[in-house]
């Protein structure tokens, strides 16, 4: 079953480009990857410094399967430099679309 993931988010006060650089950098390999279907970069309208991601997945397990390489990777280290906390990941199955 299909799957939406929302990855949120928030970089260092100071950082936003450094962060803006990085995804650049590493989000054409996202979309690429075998079974995401879409991925979409937003940030909240009063505080740019707040992300969030929305992409479609063809199953939770393309999804973990992506995120061990990411993992594996050192990206996740990378990301850690211009990070504030922790990543909040959520996951939805795709009921229908209209």
């Amino acid at each position: 079953m299909a799957i939406i993931v929302n990855l949120q988010f928030s970089n260092q006060p100071g950082k936003r480009d450094q962060a803006v650089t990085f995804l650049e950098k590493n989000l054409p390999d996202t979309r690429s990857y075998d079974g995401c279907h879409w991925l979409h970069s937003t940030t909240d309208v009063e505080d740019e410094n707040k992300w969030e991601f929305f992409s479609m997945w063809e199953s939770k397990d393309h999804y973990d399967t992506y995120l061990q390489w990411r993992m594996g990777s050192g990206t996740m280290e990378e990301a850690a430099a211009f990070m504030d906390g922790e990543p909040v990941w959520r996951f939805f199955n795709v009921e229908k679309t209209y």
